[in-house]
């Protein structure tokens, strides 16, 4: 995984095939989690993880949605419930209310945002051809096959081996890093961070720890993937508080 960087108009970042896989995996689970169904499937049928690629939209069932009526509990899944948290809460009756009023809409714009970021993973990144430079700076945790002297070697890939090239606009971008928050709460909530105390813990943990047992392999697996994706986001954001007017090292 690669640092974000300016191209022209857009943000550009390459994954490597096996960061590609994890990562577009994780993004499928959230989305299942949200009601989404299962992205890879979607997208092997149509094209595209985005719900109604290739069919005609289910107005009916949209408006109904719109047109809740009946209270809608609160997620019993607590990593749902950092995605849709209460509205309020010393006021039970004003959070069923927001909940029932916005909810519905609310889960589908992240489902749409989760699938526009695997679609970005897989099917959109896999058609452009990965930067030969070699240089951009890499996420914690990123293998590297890079070779000791020199730059890295350009192999020749298969479509499931190769580099994935990134592509969002700057108006997409704040889209982007949205997702990927939503993505480190969900992991967070499963890993227990709570807090900047726990998520020093858990780098210590990622970096450090040397897990003997499944339970703590999978931990350790889940909190390099929550690690990297906040790495990954800050250069995202890095690029973007570029371009404002006072940011430090702007050139006009």
């Amino acid at each position: 995984m690669r640092a974000f960087r300016r191209d022209g108009d857009e943000l550009v970042a390459e994954v490597d095939p096996g960061e590609r896989e994890v990562l577009a995996t994780v993004v499928a689970d959230v989305a299942e989690l949200l009601g989404g169904g299962r992205f890879e499937d979607r997208a092997r049928e149509t094209g595209s993880a985005r719900p109604g690629s290739g069919t005609a939209p289910d107005d009916a069932a949209a408006l109904a949605m719109r047109l809740r009526l009946d209270p809608l509990p609160a997620p019993d899944d607590p990593a749902v419930h950092r995605l849709l948290p209460d509205a309020s809460r010393d006021d039970d009756a004003v959070a069923a209310e927001f909940r029932r009023l916005t909810e519905d809409d609310l889960r589908q714009q992240k489902i749409d945002r989760l699938a526009v970021l695997f679609d970005a993973l897989t099917v959109e990144a896999l058609g452009h051809e990965g930067d030969e430079s070699g240089d951009e700076p890499r996420g914690p945790g990123a293998p590297d096959d890079d070779p000791p002297h020199g730059r890295r070697r350009r192999r020749s890939r298969g479509r499931h081996e190769a580099v994935a090239v990134v592509r969002v606009t700057k108006e997409r971008a704040p889209a982007l890093a949205a997702t990927l928050t939503d993505v480190r709460l969900v992991l967070g909530e499963r890993l227990g961070v709570v807090d900047e105390e726990a998520s020093e813990r858990l780098e210590h943990e990622v970096v450090r720890g040397r897990p003997g047992d499944a339970e703590g392999q999978a931990r350790q697996y889940l909190g390099s993937v929550f690690l990297a994706l906040g790495w990954w986001q800050e250069t995202l954001m890095a690029c973007l508080l570029a371009d404002l007017p006072d940011a430090p090292g702007r050139r006009d």
